[in-house]
């Protein structure tokens, strides 16, 4: 593989990575806001209180998901860039 395609696959793999992560339906990222449209009025507001906090146990749980979510994710990019 020549050195741009190379990089550009790099590129292309982060970035889709990047992508899902943020999609992560835990505060503070930008998943999070999914759960208004599923969570019960009351659930929405205690979410909204939590701040900081529910964002730091929400960074945690993200860290702690995303190591079995990229191995797939990496295969689906590779997939669709090889079709």
């Amino acid at each position: 593989m020549r050195d741009g395609a190379r990089a550009l696959s790099v590129v292309l793999s982060l970035n889709s990575l990047l992508a899902v992560f943020n999609l992560i339906p835990l505060p503070p990222l930008d998943g999070s806001t999914v759960l208004d449209l599923f969570l019960p009025g009351p659930m929405v507001g205690i979410m909204r209180r939590l701040g900081p906090a529910g964002s730091l146990l929400g960074l945690f749980v993200a860290w702690k998901l995303f190591p079995f979510l990229a191995d797939p994710i990496h295969a689906v990019v590779e997939r669709l860039v090889a079709a």
